[in-house]
């Protein structure tokens, strides 16, 4: 007999905290469930640490490394469970997550999310003084207008992380797997999809997981191309649906993708570097703006992430020698 929640894991090299994930899985207030955790390549212990739970709802994959959203996509293929929810590997469940999401899927809602509290590595709640913090709370944990989510998400991914996103297995037949060239913005630009197809979401105003911060986040380590993939989820969004592509030509992000590039990477107050992205006739935004467009055109992965991001690295280097 299939369980009601398939949970799917993608690990990779997180031996100090996958642990507390799969416990914060089994401490769960509702049991059905089966935990498919699939270790994308693994360097350090991950392994050997998962390979101590004998619980027999608990399921190990093992692969060479392809990334999160390659990982995620293959659990979904193995899940068996009505319901699927995610959880990074360095991340917790509440012990309510599933039970409180199966109360709103079991309604008829197809995708649901909640609040999420902030932790370190040592599993400390951070204060609600710490920027990051104050971030999510102002745009996900105080969040009330339901009716304007499609709207709010032009802005900003206010669902932070795959950790917080829950859905009926029926999802996939309408939406489809994860974009596996999205390392970082994956979850957001699956989300754009879910708006696209309107199907019924739901907010659930309680805290549902603990989301990490610590040193080796994918986020931490990539601003800038996590901010590229989210303007390239929203270029496809664009490309799909011509009257929203006539609201927002690509034009439309040089000023902002440009003031975040030069934020990051050349050190400039947010002032500075507002001030140059508005500047059309500053040679470093033209040679910025015209990156922008080759990354976009076309068959638009034919120049692959990694390289618009070494291309962005090599420009300052040039301009602060």
């Amino acid at each position: 007999m299939n369980p009601e929640f398939s949970v799917i894991i993608p690990s990779y090299n997180h031996e100090e905290y996958i642990g507390d994930a799969i416990e914060s899985v089994i401490n769960q207030t509702f049991k059905d469930w089966e935990l498919i955790i699939i270790d994308d390549g693994s360097t350090d212990n991950s392994v050997e640490v998962i390979r101590r739970y004998e619980d027999p709802r608990i399921k190990l994959f093992t692969q060479t490394n392809h990334d999160a959203p390659y990982t995620i996509n293959r659990g979904m293929k193995e899940a068996r469970g009505k319901y699927i929810a995610i959880l990074n590997s360095d991340d917790l469940f509440d012990p309510i997550k599933l039970e409180e999401c199966k109360k709103y899927l079991s309604k008829g809602y197809e995708f649901v999310f909640g609040k999420l509290k902030v932790i370190n590595d040592k599993n400390q709640k951070i204060s609600g003084k710490d920027e990051r913090v104050m971030w999510i709370d102002k745009h996900l944990n105080n969040f009330k207008e339901e009716p304007t989510l499609k709207k709010l998400l032009l802005n900003i991914n206010y669902i932070i992380t795959t950790s917080n996103l829950s859905f009926n297995r029926k999802v996939l037949e309408k939406v489809g797997y994860f974009h596996e060239k999205l390392r970082i913005s994956h979850d957001f630009d699956y989300l754009i999809r879910i708006f696209e197809k309107d199907l019924r979401i739901k907010f659930i105003p309680e805290y549902l997981a603990s989301y990490r911060i610590h040193s080796k986040n994918t986020l931490s380590r990539g601003r800038v191309e996590s901010f590229l993939e989210s303007c390239y989820a929203m270029d496809g969004l664009f490309r799909r649906n011509t009257e929203m592509r006539k609201k927002f030509p690509l034009s439309f992000f040089h000023e902002p993708i440009i003031k975040n590039i030069l934020s990051f990477y050349a050190s400039l107050s947010d002032k500075e570097a507002a001030e140059i992205a508005k500047d059309k006739e500053n040679p470093n935004r033209k040679k910025l703006e015209k990156m922008i467009n080759s990354y976009f055109a076309g068959s638009r992965f034919s120049r692959k992430l990694k390289d618009a991001i070494t291309n962005v690295k090599q420009l300052f280097k040039r301009n602060n020698k």
